[in-house]
């Protein structure tokens, strides 16, 4: 037997859907960005210097301290300058991070 072409009716355009609007609703981030004040981990506080925030440790002595991201560095503001973060194992596994 021979494969016969099957034959296709042209479209009629009335029985094509037509597209319903649907409101636009605002993009949410990937992440959520935990509230102020609530203790986060450290990739929390990372993906929080990431997206531009300052974070802090809630069991640093010197409340003035805080993290940042400056020109493409890991920086720490202590003693009223920016250093830059060298980032220790107990940074690392802390679960008081803090967004200020």
């Amino acid at each position: 037997m021979v494969d016969q072409p099957i034959p296709i009716a042209p479209l009629d355009p009335a029985a094509v859907a037509t597209p319903v609007a649907t409101p636009t609703t605002p993009t949410t981030p990937a992440t959520p960005v935990p509230a102020k004040d609530m203790k986060i981990t450290f990739p929390q506080a990372i993906r929080a210097i990431m997206d531009g925030k300052k974070v802090r440790r809630l069991s640093w002595k010197n409340v003035d301290e805080y993290c940042v991201l400056m020109d493409e560095w890991l920086k720490i503001f202590i003693r009223n300058e920016f250093h830059t973060w060298q980032v220790s194992q107990g940074d690392m596994e802390g679960d008081d991070w803090v967004i200020i």
